[in-house]
């Protein structure tokens, strides 16, 4: 789904981050990108070597206009995941690895399993 909001990504950029945070070692088979939601970019990466696919969420970019309270609410969902997986039985995704402070793009991300 098109939205305003979404910072899409090239597959060069995606396995560039792929890289930064899991290694060069860290071979990228299939990347597809998850149209469903509404806000975030995001694409399912699968992992040759770890036989597992692994799900990258990338953040608004900068400039785009926002309500307050979705102003660095990735931020937010990655504490959410921790607090619940912390403090209860649900299950939720296991986050990986994540980068708020923009040096390797100009938006949050971070990675989850998927």
């Amino acid at each position: 789904m098109k939205s305003r909001t979404k910072n899409l990504l090239t597959k060069q950029e995606i396995r560039k981050l792929v890289k930064i945070n899991f290694g060069n070692a860290c071979e990228i088979g299939r990347i597809e990108e998850l149209k469903g939601g509404m806000f975030n970019a995001i694409y399912k990466i699968s992992r040759v070597k770890e036989m597992d696919q692994i799900v990258l969420k990338v953040g608004a970019a900068p400039k785009t206009p926002l309500l307050t309270y979705e102003k660095d609410i990735m931020r937010t969902e990655v504490e959410c995941y921790r607090l619940i997986k912390e403090h209860t039985n649900v299950p939720v995704p296991a986050v990986l690895a994540y980068d708020f402070s923009r040096k390797h793009i100009e938006s949050s991300y971070f990675f989850m399993t998927a």
